[in-house]
């Protein structure tokens, strides 16, 4: 009864450790890749904006010049 009782208490010591780093591991690589497309996506909806307002802009100053 003993030595199974150290087998499982020294699976445990070596398991537990080993386990832990493989999901954190996990769990890092799937938060960035999360993060990276939200930083992508972000970036495109900003150059999006950026294009429509140099648009906006260009329509508002050849439409100024139109009526001087």
């Amino acid at each position: 009864m003993i030595p199974i009782v150290i087998a499982i208490i020294a699976t445990l010591v070596i398991v537990a450790p080993i386990t832990w780093l493989i999901s954190s591991n996990a769990i890092n690589k799937r938060n960035d890749a999360t993060i990276g497309n939200a930083n992508e996506k972000a970036r495109e909806i900003i150059d999006e904006a950026l294009k429509t307002a140099e648009t906006k802009k260009r329509k508002l100053f050849w439409k100024s010049r139109k009526s001087l």
